[in-house]
């Protein structure tokens, strides 16, 4: 039964007729038949025939094989190598095209194998980078983020922290405590909780806390010598 599917073969006919113009019809046959048993075997560079074998493949005798494979050896179509009843054909065009493939193949498999070494370190850069901007997001909204510093007073975390660091911690807790019961007696709403503490909040505070320094009435005693 004959073989089904299989695969089609390329023939560069520029080439096929250079070399084989000067082969008789049955030599240009015969060396055909050679072609496509190497290429339903793999595109394989050479093949092993028994001769019994290979004058069934070319349905002559014994004779007219020996004279094909002379026609096929003074013309130089391919290679030939005969010994222990086997005759062995090399295409050389399927030498060169494999050694091309194997080349490419090794070439493509060194640039992938690069571009993954390459690839994984800037993968994980850009993890990375891409954990850092979160993080630089959430402390970002951290910061810009109101809290809640009294029942009527809302401040950014900056903002209190900045007016720690100038005004020290006890001081702006009373400035948030004075603008909380303002805020609450009077109904006034501020569009900057912080902007309203800077701008008279210290100042009142700093009044206070002047007052209560300085004695209402000093009395000196005069001292002996």
């Amino acid at each position: 039964m004959a073989k089904k599917n299989l695969p089609n073969i390329p023939i560069y006919i520029g080439d096929w007729e250079r070399d084989c113009n000067v082969l008789s019809l049955e030599a240009e046959a015969a060396w055909m038949r050679i072609v496509f048993k190497l290429w339903t075997k793999g595109k394989q560079n050479a093949i092993k025939i028994p001769a019994k074998a290979l004058q069934n493949l070319w349905r002559c005798s014994d004779e007219k094989m020996t004279e094909i494979i002379q026609e096929l050896t003074y013309n130089e179509i391919c290679p030939i190598s005969t010994g222990d009843g086997f005759v062995e054909f090399t295409c050389r065009r399927f030498v060169k095209e494999n050694e091309l493939s194997e080349i490419r193949s090794d070439a493509a498999k060194s640039s992938k194998s690069s571009s993954k070494s390459k690839a994984k370190p800037k993968q994980k850069q850009s993890k990375n980078e891409q954990n850092a901007d979160n993080e630089n997001d959430n402390e970002s909204d951290f910061v810009s983020k109101k809290k809640n510093y009294a029942e009527f007073v809302f401040l950014k975390v900056d903002e209190y922290e900045k007016f720690v660091a100038e005004h020290g911690e006890a001081f702006i807790k009373k400035c948030i405590t004075k603008l909380n019961d303002y805020k609450e007696s009077s109904g006034k709403k501020y569009k900057s909780d912080a902007a309203a503490i800077r701008t008279w909040v210290i100042d009142e505070i700093k009044k206070v806390d002047k007052s209560t320094i300085l004695p209402k009435s000093t009395n000196y005693q005069k001292m002996e010598v």
